[in-house]
């Protein structure tokens, strides 16, 4: 009977673990397409908000050289 429990406990504490690396990285490759997606995008408007604020500060450059 308490080898049952035992096993009972086993069990719940195997459902609560977190993933492991291996199958963590199979969840990655799996659902990779939809992720990668998110990432670049994600990625690629950091990227153009940072250049509109790099061509912004050029402008202000070049509007500065031409007052002097």
């Amino acid at each position: 009977m308490q080898a049952q429990a035992e096993d009972a406990l086993v069990q719940e504490d195997a459902q609560k673990r977190p993933l492991g690396q291996k199958k963590a990285k199979q969840a990655l490759k799996r659902g990779g397409g939809e992720a990668c997606m998110e990432a670049l995008d994600k990625m690629w408007t950091k990227k153009e908000a940072f250049d509109r604020e790099k061509e912004k500060k050029k402008e202000e450059r070049y509007l500065a050289s031409l007052e002097l």
